[in-house]
């Protein structure tokens, strides 16, 4: 089955003529900024929450009930102003960015859904259906709320990959296409509307936003190193063992944000660096206050807190280890966590949660998290929770294995291929039997 025009599918077997045509169409094409900052800001957000409602979107929401509707399911869901763009355009960059589960977006009365964990054309069906059950109100007041609600409890009976049918169509038995293999590269080329100019101009973009971002992060962060390196050369600790100990964190938290900015180059690293220094700054406070000495200015929160922390000292155990965790910066235990994933945030003494997160990876095939045990005397039962340590997908880490709504077309499984519009419709967003002016209300 041919997944582009003709025309598009012989000129991908001549990019190396079309490069210097992208490059001066992206020079005359670029990509607003306010479409761009709108869709980077909720691929930002969306790596650890299930809903995004940008602040500029004039859109009613409780996004309280929203989040419980989606649980703990791999379904990601953002509300953008009406000036971002295409809903279906919003999607697909979304999709491409976080791959392993299904996006929808809600903008100008619109939504737009599609996934590469489902069957190819559900999630926009389920997205069309959710709307016409609540047409209503969404023309009533524009509350969102019980839509998106539908759709997520829709999506949770929807089909994984393995379940889908075969592709009809052109192409051999195994729904290969028939333009010398073009289909592997046309959800790249041609996803959503979008040329190859205007996808290498949003390229260049982010590129170049990335570039001032990362310029911003290393300056905060050489700030705070600074500041730290004058504490751990000027701090003098007495005999005090406490005093001793909060200088020892102080000057191994110095060591190991030179070694990370040494090497960051991702928004996660630059993350890692800041609150490293941030702890370590921390500690040093902690000694110059037991020696008498001016705390110096305020240090701003290591991180956001999120769910669970602790109020006092107590063993956290998680898995089969049992851990010590304190509620504030405590001299030997020189490593803040936020909280999530089962465990709580606090202090501890070691950053076990990162072994942890590798453990709640590998199971995600099994529907499984981080094994939390809460000690303090009256707690309830083991739980297993997935929290912010990823949500539960089908398929393999993050990817998908076949069918789908976007992704590289190459990967076949079971005679099925991922798409732009592969599975059982012609198009990304040609669910609802084929009515492709969006799901809008």
């Amino acid at each position: 089955m041919c997944l582009v025009p003709r025309p598009l599918a012989s000129a991908v077997q001549r990019l190396p003529v079309l490069a210097g045509l992208t490059t001066v169409l992206m020079l005359i094409l670029p990509i607003g900024p306010a479409v761009a900052d709108a869709v980077d800001d909720a691929i930002d957000a969306l790596q650890s929450d299930s809903l995004y409602v940008d602040p500029a979107a004039d859109t009613p929401i409780d996004e309280d009930r929203v989040r419980d509707a989606i649980g703990d399911q791999p379904l990601l869901i953002a509300v953008l102003p009406d000036d971002s763009g295409d809903a279906l355009d919003s999607a697909t960059r979304i999709g491409l960015a976080l791959d392993g589960n299904t996006v929808a977006v809600v903008a100008d009365r619109d939504i737009r859904a599609g996934s590469d964990i489902v069957c190819s054309g559900f999630a926009d069906d389920a997205a069309g259906a959710a709307v016409d059950d609540n047409i209503g109100q969404l023309q009533a007041d524009g509350d969102v709320t019980a839509m998106l609600v539908n759709f997520a409890e829709r999506m949770e009976s929807a089909p994984g990959l393995d379940e889908c049918e075969p592709v009809g169509g052109g192409g051999d038995g195994n729904n290969n296409s028939s333009d010398g293999g073009s289909g592997s590269s046309s959800g790249w080329l041609w996803f959503a509307g979008i040329g190859l100019a205007g996808f290498g101009a949003y390229v260049v973009y982010r590129r170049r936003k990335q570039d001032r971002e990362f310029e911003g992060l290393r300056a905060e962060i050489m700030s705070h190193y600074n500041r730290l390196a004058a504490d751990v050369s000027n701090l003098s600790p007495d005999d005090d063992p406490v005093t001793v100990q909060a200088v020892a964190d102080a000057s191994e938290r110095y060591t190991s944000t030179g070694a990370l900015l040494d090497h960051a180059d991702t928004r996660g690293e630059y993350a890692a660096a800041r609150r490293t220094v941030l702890e370590g700054l921390i500690a040093a406070r902690t000694a110059r206050e037991r020696l008498g000495l001016d705390p110096g200015p305020d240090i701003p929160p290591v991180e956001e807190p999120l769910g669970e922390q602790l109020a006092e000292t107590r063993q956290v155990t998680v898995g089969e280890e049992t851990h010590e965790g304190f509620p504030q910066y405590t001299p030997g235990a020189p490593y803040y966590y936020r909280g999530g994933g089962g465990v709580p945030g606090g202090w501890y003494r070691s950053r076990f949660w990162e072994g942890a997160l590798i453990g709640s990876m590998l199971s995600r095939r099994t529907g499984g998290g981080i094994l939390y045990h809460d000690d303090r005397p009256g707690a309830a039962m083991p739980r297993s929770r997935g929290g912010s340590f990823g949500r539960r997908t089908r398929g393999d880490w993050g990817g998908s294995v076949a069918g789908g709504d976007w992704g590289g077309g190459a990967r076949r499984s079971g005679g099925r291929r991922n798409s732009w519009g592969g599975g059982r419709r012609s198009s990304w967003g040609g669910g609802r039997g084929g009515r492709r002016g969006g799901n809008r209300w």
